[in-house]
Order: structure tokens, then C-alpha cells, then sequence
């Protein structure tokens, strides 16, 4: 039952973002390209973030705490989506010259490709942080009680609690 749960939850995550990358992103090389560098670069992001909070783990139990930590986060995040932003406008417009120099034509769906090639590799970083790393809990042995409500895992056992 646990490799049926695993692998239904991992088709229902992952699925939709597999098909959409076999039907739109695989046939253009390219977006292909673009989306692994997306990826690649949002993972370096995501790292960096969580070595810049690591530095003040533990955090205290406090509103604030927890606040300033998902504030600086966010920060970071935007920053990186604002310089991602600010380097899909400098390729277009270096794609725009080299096929104006060559005599091809670059038209607004292949601007629509990139910014799809772009958005995809973010996403699928998203995913696999924070999808991925919480699907093999759903192969474990069941739910994880704790000891403060002893009365709900004696409900569950089919002995008796006393």
C-alpha cells in the first residue's frame, strides 16, 4: 500500500509538469536549454538563501523571529526573480539583433517560449524542494503520533487502551 501511495502522489505532483514539459518545452532545444539553466540557477538561489539563514539557526520561537527570517527569504527570492526578469529582457533583445543580422525573424512566440522556458525551470525547482522532498514520508509506516495525545493512537490500535 505505501508503493501505491508513493507513486499516485508522485504521479498527481509531478505528472501535469512532465507532460507539460514533453508536449511544450522538448520539441524547442533551446527552451530546453533555458529551462535547465532556469533550474540550475533558482537551485544556486534557494541554496544561497538557506546558507545565509543557516548562520542563525537556531531561531527563536517568536512571531518575529520567524517573521524577519521569512522577510529576508522573500527578499533574496525577489531579487534573483527581478535579475532573472533583467536578463530575459537583455537575451530577447540580443536574439532580436542576431536575426534581424542573419535575415531570420524572432516573433513574440518564440519571446513567449523563453519566458515559458524561464518560469518552468523555477518551477520545477519549486517542486522538487517542496514537493519531492515531503513524498517519501508517504511511504513510511502510517501517521507519526505524538506522546501529548496518547488517546487518538489508542483509537487507531486495534487493542484496547487503558
Amino acid at each position: 500500500m505505501a508503493a501505491a501511495s508513493f507513486f499516485g502522489h508522485a504521479l498527481l505532483g509531478l505528472g501535469p509538469g512532465i507532460a507539460f514539459f514533453a508536449v511544450i518545452i522538448a520539441p524547442k532545444s533551446f527552451v530546453v536549454l533555458l529551462s535547465l539553466f532556469s533550474a540550475f540557477l533558482w537551485l544556486v538561489v534557494m541554496l544561497l538563501t538557506s546558507a545565509i539563514l543557516r548562520g542563525f539557526v537556531p531561531i527563536a520561537s517568536a512571531q518575529p523571529a520567524y517573521a524577519g527570517t521569512l522577510i529576508a527569504a522573500v527578499s533574496i527570492e525577489e531579487l534573483a526573480r527581478y535579475g532573472v526578469w533583467h536578463l530575459h529582457k537583455r537575451t530577447v533583445a540580443v536574439l532580436h539583433r542576431m536575426s534581424q543580422s542573419s535575415g531570420h525573424t524572432f516573433t513574440p512566440v518564440d519571446e513567449l517560449y523563453l519566458a515559458v522556458g524561464w518560469g518552468y525551470g523555477q518551477a520545477a525547482v519549486h517542486v522538487l524542494i517542496m514537493f519531492a522532498s515531503l513524498l517519501p514520508l508517504t511511504a513510511g509506516h502510517g501517521t507519526l503520533y505524538t506522546t501529548a495525545c496518547p488517546q487518538v493512537r489508542c483509537l487507531s490500535l486495534s487493542t484496547s487502551c487503558v
